[in-house]
């Protein structure tokens, strides 16, 4: 046994061995354990003297340092591709808070320490292989996610930017006194932090995601889309919020503007209002016929 594991050592080369663990340990941020610095120091002097004469080592601690020094030969092959798993892990739970993927990647995680990875815990061969698996079982689960969203995206179509028109002309519709009350503040202030563009993708293959936690087309992160039932939601609410707001707008200044500015930008803006026509109103209300309208309504009526 003694002369077998001192072979195993000798022919493993622990002073390349303790660089690797060293390289390994300053890449990842972990500091090297007590229990590895132990066992690799220990293989080196094994390595470099044999055991001396007078001591003995046990079977189980010739095992125990075998399996230390066979452990180690597999990080030096593994290094690599454990640190690829590992940053990809680490941004993936980043981005999911609860489900199976999440639990299974922060539980990975913890396995990455020289301290069990080297000694207790999985080995870097059954490391790589969980991390393999979790990063398979991830790219499916996005791939689905990625395409049933941008699906429903299409669906969506022009609506999503004419939501943000709707938002903004009933936000300018606000400012004018004449119209309180002001309708939608808390919609608005949802709507006004949408990204003005919400651009559409292909359809994503396993293929296409590689080491990348997110499309590399789109950006679009795992779970963390448009929710499009809230968007339906408060696309309807804002709808009903805008004309209610257009009802006070046609009371106040349809007759006087129909009458008195037959010319002017405000015909097809009181045209849009007369029919309560969301979309129209939204291309019409520009900053020209905000100041307009706030222009008639200053003019005393008589």
């Amino acid at each position: 046994m003694l002369e077998r594991t001192l072979k195993t050592i000798k022919e493993a080369n622990p002073q390349g061995l303790y660089d690797v663990i060293m390289e390994y340990c300053a890449t990842s941020g972990f500091g090297i354990p007590k229990n590895v610095e132990t066992r690799i120091m220990l293989a080196m002097r094994l390595g470099e003297e044999g055991l001396p004469e007078g001591e003995q080592m046990t079977i189980s601690e010739l095992q125990e340092i075998e399996d230390f020094v066979d452990r180690a030969v597999a990080l030096k092959e593994k290094k690599r591709r454990l640190l690829t798993f590992k940053n990809f892990i680490e941004e993936t739970v980043g981005s999911i808070d609860m489900g199976d993927l999440a639990l299974r990647g922060k539980e990975l995680l913890s396995h990455f320490s020289p301290g069990l990875m080297l000694v207790s815990s999985f080995s870097p061969e059954v490391l790589d292989d969980r991390c393999n698996s979790f990063v398979e079982d991830y790219r499916i689960a996005y791939v689905n996610y990625h395409n049933t969203w941008h699906s429903r995206r299409s669906e969506i179509g022009d609506r999503y930017s004419l939501l943000i028109d709707k938002a903004d002309t009933l936000k300018k519709l606000n400012t004018i006194e004449e119209f309180d009350p002001k309708l939608g503040v808390e919609p608005i202030a949802t709507i006004d932090k949408f990204p003005r563009e919400m651009p559409f993708c292909r359809v994503l293959t396993v293929s296409d995601l590689g080491f990348s936690t997110a499309c590399p087309y789109c950006g679009l992160k795992y779970k963390r889309g448009m929710d499009w039932h809230a968007f339906e939601k408060i696309e309807k609410e804002l709808d009903m919020l805008l004309r209610k707001k257009l009802r006070v707008v046609s009371s106040k200044v349809a007759n006087i503007a129909i009458e008195k500015y037959a010319d002017d930008p405000l015909l097809a803006f009181i045209d849009a209002v007369v029919v309560s026509d969301l979309k129209g109103l939204s291309i019409i209300m520009s900053d020209e016929v905000l100041e307009t309208l706030k222009r008639v309504l200053r003019i005393p009526k008589g």
